[in-house]
């Protein structure tokens, strides 16, 4: 038997004004995306953040955009996030920037909820992080110079910069005098200045590329000439994974030092639960000692600059 449920119009009324009269100035979700993007871009957000931001949003108003925030359901976002993403980890990525625009529209009462909250969060296995092996770097080192990303691989490889902070990093925040490099608020991730140490193998290394002024990065044709780096190296896309040259500083890092704190810090992290749950064990202490006692040659002949291994 079907049960039917009825309402007076007492009883009917404050749910017609709670849902419906209380957000009829509210914006179609189409309308919201674009304005809340506007929003987006002025904040001077990383541009891979907003990339991801724009293309999962607009997803979003692909599906609903003649609707407005507060006509959705979370039966129906859990419908939506299904069709949008099988894998677990993409479809978190899909809920996590959902829920931002959700959070958003609450603010500025164009919605009474986040309905994200009524999904339930995928369950995701961590995989760990991928790193380099120690015969990869040396291959990357040897052939940085060539295609002009040596100081990329260096800070990135001996000091953990972030590949974003790289590319936008001038010389004058790297001082090998007093051994350090400066990641500036408006560069850092975390919109946070950090100041990073510099090692002796990473001066070494600076030593022979630095420069007074300009770009640690030269912009031009940047992402072509890092593939080619890459396989000259003689590394596949499919065996780069990512993040690594970041991962293997912190990974070698702490195998040599046993520091997780300093670790930690030098990575920018807040807190060890990140560290804890990626970079323990990954390499031991002698693999570490090989990573950190690499050198350029002192025969500057050859074009390709050959490595010694230390101790």
């Amino acid at each position: 038997t079907t049960e039917i449920y009825t309402l007076s119009l007492h009883d009917a009324l404050p749910i017609y004004v709670e849902r419906v009269l209380k957000f009829r100035e509210a914006p179609t979700v189409a309308d919201a995306v674009k304005r809340l993007l506007v929003e987006k871009e002025q904040k001077n957000l990383r541009v891979s953040t907003l990339r991801d931001l724009r293309h999962r949003w607009e997803k979003f108003a692909e599906t609903f955009g003649a609707r407005k925030l507060n006509e959705i359901t979370g039966e129906e976002l859990a419908v939506w996030l299904v069709k949008q993403a099988a894998d677990p980890v993409n479809r978190h990525n899909y809920r996590r920037k959902i829920g931002t625009l959700y959070r958003l529209a609450v603010k500025r009462k164009w919605t009474a909820e986040n309905i994200v909250e009524q999904t339930e969060r995928p369950e995701m296995v961590e995989a760990g992080v991928g790193i380099l092996r120690v015969e990869q770097i040396v291959k990357l080192l040897e052939n940085a110079d060539d295609h002009g990303v040596l100081p990329f691989a260096v800070l990135g490889l001996f000091a953990g910069v972030r590949p974003d902070e790289l590319k936008k990093l001038e010389w004058s925040a790297v001082n090998l005098v007093r051994h350090q490099v400066v990641i500036g608020p408006k560069i850092a991730k975390p919109k946070k200045q950090r100041i990073l140490p510099l090692n002796d193998t990473a001066l070494v290394w600076l030593a022979t590329c630095a420069k007074k002024r300009g770009r640690v990065v030269v912009p031009d044709n940047f992402r072509k000439r890092f593939d080619a780096w890459r396989k000259a190296a003689g590394i596949n896309f499919r065996d780069w994974p990512k993040d690594c040259i970041r991962h293997s500083f912190g990974t070698y890092h702490f195998a040599a030092y046993n520091n997780p704190v300093e670790t930690a810090r030098l990575m920018g992290h807040v807190g060890l639960d990140i560290f804890f749950r990626h970079y323990r064990a990954l390499v031991d202490e002698e693999e570490a000692k090989r990573f950190w006692a690499l050198r350029p040659a002192a025969d500057d002949a050859e074009k390709i600059v050959a490595l010694t291994v230390n101790g």
